[in-house]
């Protein structure tokens, strides 16, 4: 690990210009990834319950995987894939994380709320956080990198796959850098929140997980997402090693961490959608330059 960046600024409008998204070689629509036609199905009982979980249709042999996280992001507002970069390179990543852990650099996470609305953030999240810059770690850049392709395709087929190229998805114009998080047990948790609830331009939540032997029944640590598109429905999703969870960053998937009782390990990024990214950063630079003019 080569440099890291650790400071967590009280928005994501105050990060810098977002990063361009940065496509693997791979020129397939079919990114190349060790998940098959049953894994990329709704996780099965033992990870959710199956008259809780919206019910993901299996693929058609023809369906490519940017048209099935298509399909699951138009119908369900969130879509999960299991082995998406192999045992292998997980396990790379994962000990890259630990080495990350280790070295102190985590740091509390914060809320994109005012002080005077959340007094004691603490009692909202219990995650410790760190963002990562490009080239300080080979397996979180590959990570990233096969995610933008698979998000680059997924737009472009968006656009013109039938049953949904009249629907207002999104228009992805680049990310947040790699955010690695750590829940360090002894019931550290998050409670039910909105990701982007102040307009501030991320439309996706993307969420990696780096968790082997876990058992949520012994280390709890669900994430529990409440899609308003299936609404009542609730999914459950089991943090496992290797398990890549994508949804609507907005209010149409409201979700938290249930108390974990051993370290809970992933990577999130956000996507930014171009207008709403765009409006939003003039609205901050609008606001910094009144404040400055009252001082």
């Amino acid at each position: 690990m080569k440099k890291v960046k650790v400071e967590q600024p009280d928005s994501p409008v105050c990060e810098p210009d977002p990063v361009p998204l940065v496509s693997s070689t791979t020129s397939s629509d079919e990114v190349t990834t060790t998940t098959t036609e049953t894994d990329i199905a709704q996780p099965t009982a033992t990870d959710t319950k199956p008259d809780e979980a919206p019910p993901m249709r299996k693929t058609k042999k023809q369906q490519t995987l940017s048209e099935y996280v298509l399909a699951c992001l138009a119908n369900y507002g969130m879509c999960v894939l299991d082995h998406f970069m192999g045992l292998e390179k997980a396990t790379n990543i994962l000990n890259e994380v630990e080495e990350l852990d280790k070295s102190g650099v985590l740091v509390s996470g914060k809320t994109v709320q005012k002080q005077d609305e959340v007094k004691n953030v603490r009692k909202v999240r219990q995650d410790r956080i760190a963002f990562v810059e490009k080239n300080s770690s080979r397996g979180i850049d590959d990570l990233v990198s096969k995610v933008d392709t698979l998000l680059t395709h997924v737009q472009v087929k968006s656009k013109t796959y039938p049953d949904y190229a009249d629907k207002e998805l999104f228009d992805v114009s680049g990310r947040t850098r790699a955010m690695v998080s750590c829940y360090p047990g002894n019931g550290t948790h998050y409670v039910r929140h909105v990701d982007n609830h102040h307009r501030d331009g991320r439309c996706i939540t993307v969420v990696y997980y780096l968790n082997k032997d876990w058992d949520v029944k012994e280390h709890g640590g669900l994430l529990k997402v409440y899609p308003q598109l299936v609404h009542p429905r609730v999914a459950n999703i089991v943090p496992i090693i290797d398990r890549i969870l994508l949804f609507w960053s907005d209010e149409r998937n409201p979700h938290e961490v249930l108390p974990a009782f051993r370290n809970r390990y992933a990577i999130t990024v956000w996507y930014f959608d171009r207008e709403e990214r765009r409006k939003a950063l003039a609205q901050h630079q609008s606001l910094g330059e009144a404040s400055s003019t009252t001082a």
